[in-house]
């Protein structure tokens, strides 16, 4: 079973961690989601990120309804960011819904605006 839509980032809060002296930073960025297809609801996601065209991780929580079913997931996040796009491929780390496991993977892919597509996949 494959569950798919699209989410679309509602708010970016990013802070500046660490200043290196060549120029480079390391941040944090707090990052509030709203899903809709096969999930409905939001989430809030904290990415550890430097500048430019990187790598980032993070954790996320969804709070809605899966497939029909009320619940919570927490997703963990080894992603890039390339050529103004954003891609991540994520684990599920916390589950109380029936439809996704602990251990289900899926990925997100940015699309126009603010906005990505998702799919988590459940084994």
């Amino acid at each position: 079973m494959q569950l798919t839509g699209v989410y679309e980032i509602i708010n970016w809060q990013e802070t500046t961690e660490k200043q290196f002296d060549d120029g480079a930073k390391l941040s944090k960025a707090v990052v509030n989601l709203s899903y809709e297809g096969e999930i409905e609801g939001s989430s809030e996601v904290y990415y550890q990120l430097e500048e430019g065209d990187v790598e980032f991780n993070g954790f996320e929580a969804v709070i809605g309804c899966f497939s029909g079913q009320q619940g919570k997931v927490v997703l963990m996040h080894d992603g890039r960011f390339k050529h103004g796009k954003a891609h991540s491929n994520f684990t599920v780390v916390q589950s109380d819904v029936d439809a996704i496991a602990v251990g289900d993977k899926g990925s997100f892919e940015s699309t126009e605006g603010k906005k990505a597509n998702y799919q988590i996949t459940h084994n």
